[in-house]
């Protein structure tokens, strides 16, 4: 399956906002798989949306005692994915190998397959997702990006004033237009739910580590390069952005709220991920979320 070249994917978590999406996916994952006992198996990967560690989504079904098999676009992003799964104890229930989702486990059937919006870095959009919904024999787990969201328009905006430029294809790509997703899914299943999770009271504007709400908009909307760059330096170097996570230290396994500053950070930031009406996560929510089950 051909990917579109983007850039290094990040073998780390880098700063509050990608905690924050970590730690509702978490949560939201986990709810799930309480409600679905029967599921004793899982697969993901092979390409990530997620602007942290790919492949990681799965982690709550391990911890349940399933087992999570890992499709990694390179064998450094599987030692990465294996080192923390080791470090959690949790070694015996990972399995990774390298390439497709399908073609990765040839032979193999599993209970849900996780996909976190990599479908904008995929030529074959369409085909990728198929190829992964059909080893697949009860649940889908399916997010987009958000097209509808506040941060999505302010983005619109700023692409406008770049002359056209497609930095923001995650958010006009085919894939995060409900109609054309919802059509894809049903051939595979009945969608059960349609929701949105990462609903921060931010937009999701930021491109890379270190990039802050601040920061993205010295740099898109004044143009000021160079200073955005060296305040993403700063933030880096402070002693305030310790969150950044990587295979030594990934907080979750443990407590999917992380540790105790991130803990207190969402305290002193709260999202609408949680009880609130689907006006609000559509403004807020950074993804879309579909929920599968197989026909």
């Amino acid at each position: 399956m051909q990917a579109l070249p983007y850039g290094e994917r990040s073998l780390k978590d880098f700063g509050f906002g990608t905690a924050y999406e970590r730690v509702a996916v978490y949560q939201k994952v986990d709810f799930l798989l309480q409600s679905w006992p029967e599921v004793k198996t899982g697969v993901e990967g092979f390409y990530d949306g997620f602007s942290g560690i790919p492949g990681m989504h799965l982690l709550p079904l391990a911890r349940r005692g399933g087992k999570v098999s890992v499709a990694c676009p390179s064998s450094r992003h599987a030692e990465v994915v294996k080192e923390i799964y080791a470090v959690a104890g949790l070694s015996d229930f990972l399995e990774t190998a390298i390439g497709n989702t399908a073609d990765a486990f040839p032979g193999k059937k599993f209970d849900v397959v996780l996909l976190f919006a990599p479908f904008p870095y995929l030529e074959d959009w369409q085909g990728f997702a198929r190829q992964s919904l059909s080893p697949v024999d009860r649940y889908a787990i399916v997010s987009t990006g958000n097209s509808l969201s506040y941060g999505a328009v302010f983005r619109r905006g700023i692409k406008m004033l770049d002359g056209g430029s497609d930095w923001d294809r995650f958010f006009d790509h085919p894939s995060t237009k409900g109609q054309e997703m919802e059509r894809l899914l049903s051939e595979w299943g009945h969608i059960v739910s349609r929701d949105y999770w990462d609903c921060p009271w931010w937009p999701d504007l930021s491109d890379g580590a270190g990039d802050s709400v601040a920061s993205w908009i010295v740099s898109r909307v004044f143009r000021m390069k160079e200073v955005a760059a060296r305040m993403c330096e700063k933030k880096r170097q402070t002693p305030a952005t310790s969150l950044v996570y990587g295979a030594e230290n990934f907080p979750y396994p443990k407590d999917f709220c992380g540790t105790a500053e991130l803990r207190d950070l969402m305290a002193r930031h709260p999202g609408f991920d949680h009880q609130f009406p689907g006006f609000v996560k559509t403004f807020f929510g950074h993804h879309r979320l579909f929920i599968v089950k197989k026909k």
